[in-house]
Order: C-alpha cells, then sequence, then structure tokens
C-alpha cells in the first residue's frame, strides 16, 4: 500500500457517505479500538481473516473493516491511538448486525487503500457523534443493563461505559503472559524441552527459540450499578505507562515498585471501551470484558446524555 502525503482538503469522518464512494477524499483519523484478527466462514469451502478498527476524529467515528489479503497488510500497520491520514477505501451501508456506532457507513480497506501515519497527532480527541448537541453524544451504559442487551448474543459486543477501578490483578501471570514472537500472532506460546527452540506457538504450528511478555492486565470496574472484571492487552502499555517487559523487570528486581505501579491506577474513573460477552463461570453467566480502549470521562457529553435520559423520563411520566 502507499503513502499518503499530509495535505490539506480533509474531509471530515461525519461528511463520508456512499456519494463520497467515486470521488477523490481523505481523512484524517485516529483508531480508537482495534479488534484481533478474526476467522469468518461463508461456505464449507470459504473462509477468511478480518479484523475491524474504530476510527474518529473531531466530528464523528466510523469502523472500518479489512479482509483477507487487507488484513493481512494492515494489521500491524493500524495502531491504537495512533492517527493516519486514510484514502482509497470502499464505504458501504452499516451493517447493524456487527456495528453499534451512530455512522450511517462503514469503511472496507482495500489493498489499493492508501494510509500514512499524522507524526504530529496527538490522542484521541473529544468528538460530537451527533449532529445536535442537545442530544447525547455516545450511549454509556450502565452495567446492570449489560446482561440483558449480551443475553443469547453468540460475539463480543461494542459498549461504552463509565466505571471507577477498585481492583488490579497483580500476580505476574495476570498481568503478563509469554507469547508467540510473530506480531501478527500474539497467542501464548508453551515451554518446550526442545534445546534449540524452546517455545511452541500451537496457532503458527512453530517453535521460536524466544517469545515476547504482552499484556493481559485484569481490572474491576464499577459504577453505581455493579462491577464487572476487565482485561487490558495492548491498551494496557498506555494505562501503565510501561512496556510488559520493564513491568516484568520491575516485578524480578523492585517488587515493591512493581506493585506501586499498579497501586496508583486504583481509584481512577474512566469511560472503557469493551468488548463483551456472557460467559459461563461456575454456572452463573457472567459479564466478560476485554478492554479495547479507555479514556478520561468528557463531563460536559455525559452531562448532555444526563439531560437528554432526564426529559425522556419527563415525556414518559
Amino acid at each position: 500500500m502507499s503513502s499518503l502525503s499530509a495535505t490539506t482538503n480533509i474531509l471530515p469522518i461525519a461528511k463520508l457517505n456512499f456519494l463520497k464512494q467515486n470521488t477523490v477524499w481523505k481523512i484524517k483519523a485516529t483508531v480508537y479500538f482495534k479488534s484481533e484478527i478474526r476467522t469468518f466462514k461463508k461456505s464449507a469451502r470459504t473462509t477468511g481473516n478480518f479484523f475491524t478498527v474504530e476510527l474518529r476524529d473531531e466530528t464523528d467515528a466510523i469502523k472500518g473493516v479489512a479482509f483477507n489479503i487487507a488484513c493481512d497488510m494492515l494489521y500491524s500497520k493500524l495502531e491504537v491511538n495512533k492517527t493516519y491520514y486514510i484514502s482509497r477505501c470502499s464505504i458501504r451501508r452499516a451493517d447493524r448486525r456487527y456495528n453499534t456506532l451512530s455512522h450511517n457507513y462503514e469503511l472496507v480497506f482495500e489493498e489499493h487503500s492508501q494510509i500514512s501515519l499524522c507524526s504530529s497527532a496527538i490522542l484521541p480527541p473529544t468528538f460530537q457523534t451527533k449532529k445536535k448537541t442537545n442530544e447525547p453524544v455516545k450511549k454509556i451504559w450502565i452495567l446492570y443493563e449489560l446482561p440483558s442487551k449480551l443475553y443469547n448474543a453468540t460475539r463480543r459486543d461494542l459498549f461504552h461505559v463509565e466505571g471507577i477501578i477498585l481492583d488490579i490483578k497483580s500476580e505476574l501471570d495476570e498481568v503478563v503472559y509469554a507469547a508467540c514472537p510473530q506480531d501478527y500472532c500474539k497467542k501464548k506460546v508453551i515451554r518446550t524441552e526442545d534445546k534449540k527452540a524452546f517455545y511452541y506457538c500451537e496457532k503458527c504450528n512453530k517453535k521460536y527459540p524466544k517469545f515476547t511478555y504482552r499484556y493481559v492486565l485484569k481490572l474491576q470496574i464499577a459504577d453505581w450499578s455493579g462491577f464487572v472484571w476487565v482485561t487490558l492487552f495492548g491498551t494496557a502499555e498506555t494505562f501503565l505507562g510501561i512496556t510488559a517487559d520493564e513491568m516484568v523487570y520491575l516485578y524480578q528486581q523492585n517488587r515493591s515498585l512493581y506493585e506501586s505501579r499498579l497501586k496508583s491506577r486504583l481509584f481512577q474513573t474512566h469511560t472503557f471501551v469493551l468488548e463483551a460477552k456472557m460467559e459461563l463461570h461456575d454456572d452463573v453467566n457472567k459479564v466478560s470484558g476485554v478492554g479495547a480502549n479507555y479514556y478520561q470521562i468528557d463531563y460536559a457529553q455525559s452531562c448532555r446524555g444526563l439531560v437528554h435520559d432526564i426529559r425522556r423520563l419527563i415525556k414518559t411520566t
């Protein structure tokens, strides 16, 4: 995929629509969420891989999806919390079976799509996803709502929740894990007896002489209605401020600094973007969440949402 130089005439995400399909357009967007690579099956003989991203600018958010070749080419290139110039993607109607964003359209990355890093960008901005400022920007889910929403669901759904961090698991194997050294894989490796290649990745079906540490940080977050355990993977590095290798070094060399790093994040309040689903634990269905991202609460946005909810309640009483 060729690079795209930073120029003017940036199209706001809010103005992306099917009419732009056959025109030259370019957006400047931050990757706010990136899924793992997943497998789909169209028929007994047709399978493939894909991943999805949530892109946002100051005007709106839009989902992007990459299949097969584009999936392989782009997965390691697009990183969460980095901003890119993006062009030459297909535009299609949002598939509401798999898309919970408010935008009516979504992007499909192709082999010829143009993507280049915007080195001067900062972290994702707060934005308004509705065109009328008296409407809530984005639905913030209350934790007790999630079981009803996820009942009978067969896949993870994406939710925004506001919560305070009550607990963080501190055992090393609940903070990091030994992962496949390939960036596109990230699966846990198994120690072998092979003296030349000690670590086996079942997904790649290969042995490697070394592994890489990756985060699997477990947080308990709560709102007024309940709590849920959430796992942070790649976003844990931003959350803790150091790499997984550095965290292991602290654990081995200075346990008090290791524990202080974790404790310093307790009782912080954030908006968390969760991939959630129902899972069976000890014969009880519970919500399981993967923390796709987190950001500081926009209190002005939250107040607009509360005002909207109050007005809706008044109308129904």
